[in-house]
């Protein structure tokens, strides 16, 4: 989930450059989307309704009469992800097997 919040009222706010971090994440391969696959509870999509582009594109007039909808589905780290965010210290290092030397 990609909420992004005014972080002193908790009040959604909008980023102009997520559209483009998000499609740089894609092409670097760091995270995979899909549209085929949703999360089981639809009431899990409902924060999306609620964000003020939404909202916005929701509700601005378009000229060749389309709407625009919110369509669930998923956004998830690669393995290449994962190791990126682990190597800049987004993620925690994870834990080593132990090794036993004889």
């Amino acid at each position: 989930m990609i909420d992004l919040t005014e972080s002193t009222t908790g009040a959604p706010v909008e980023d102009a450059q997520l559209p483009a971090m998000i499609d740089n994440w894609i092409r670097l391969g760091l995270v995979d989307v899909s549209y085929d696959s949703s999360l089981t509870s639809p009431d899990i999509y409902l924060w999306a309704e609620k964000r003020p582009e939404f909202i916005r594109l929701s509700q601005t007039p378009r000229s060749d009469g389309t709407t625009v909808l919110c369509r669930p589905g998923i956004l998830q780290r690669t393995e290449l992800g994962k190791r990126f965010a682990t190597a800049i210290g987004l993620l925690a290092e994870p834990a080593q097997p132990a090794v036993a030397i004889r």
